[in-house]
């Protein structure tokens, strides 16, 4: 097939080479004649022109292309994550003071029953008998025994000073604003398929190829 292929080009050269040869050769009978040669021949730099055939084989460069090949790595993707705003309310913060507070002392009433004893006095007395009445220092009842409630203070706790705490508003509570970071997609490996340049593209040498040629020169 390819000793077909290549007497078919051939063949399809020999054609063109001869078309082109019945080309020059009607080209050279429009070329000037000898006397008009000399006559011009100080104008020959100028109107002087030829045509040049080349046939057979010549080297020539080719282009290789680059050669490429899919490779699947894999990557690291980093978590995503996104700012939202929430509303909370915070707690009132207080601190402990402490303060240094003087106690007055404690009493308790007590009421007890108390017999009280008969009051005597001496007093001056008339006394009526035989004869006629005189004046006698006698010791006289005032008041007889009895029972009387009878009231006391008694000393519950004695007057000191103490510790007393309470608390100091620091920061009032109420609703605020607070940014946080809410994760959106987590971090994880994925396969990536990518074209390598195995091979750079490039120019080859030394390659031979069969063919003509037309130059027209100056």
């Amino acid at each position: 097939m390819f000793a077909a292929l290549t007497k078919t080009l051939k063949n399809k050269m020999t054609r063109k080479m001869a078309l082109i040869t019945a080309s020059a050769i009607g080209l050279a009978g429009l070329a000037p004649t000898t006397a008009q040669a000399h006559e011009h021949e100080h104008n020959w730099h100028h109107n002087h022109f030829g045509l040049e055939f080349l046939f057979g084989d010549r080297v020539a460069d080719r282009w290789v292309p680059p050669v490429c090949e899919e490779r699947t790595t894999q990557v690291w993707v980093a978590p995503a994550y996104r700012t939202v705003c929430d509303t909370v309310y915070e707690q009132p913060v207080y601190r402990t003071v402490c303060d240094r507070v003087w106690v007055e002392p404690v009493y308790r009433t007590v009421c007890e029953r108390v017999l009280v004893p008969d009051c005597f006095e001496t007093r001056e007395v008339t006394v009526y008998g035989p004869g006629r009445p005189h004046l006698e220092r006698r010791r006289v009842l005032v008041r007889a025994a009895h029972y009387d409630k009878v009231e006391r203070s008694v000393l519950v706790s004695e007057g000191h000073w103490n510790n007393v705490e309470r608390q100091v508003v620091v920061r009032e509570g109420g609703y605020r604003k607070i940014d946080r970071q809410e994760l959106v997609t987590p971090g994880h490996f994925e396969n990536r398929t990518e074209r390598v340049e195995v091979s750079p593209g490039h120019w080859e040498g030394g390659y031979a190829s069969a063919g003509w040629d037309l130059r027209i020169r100056n």
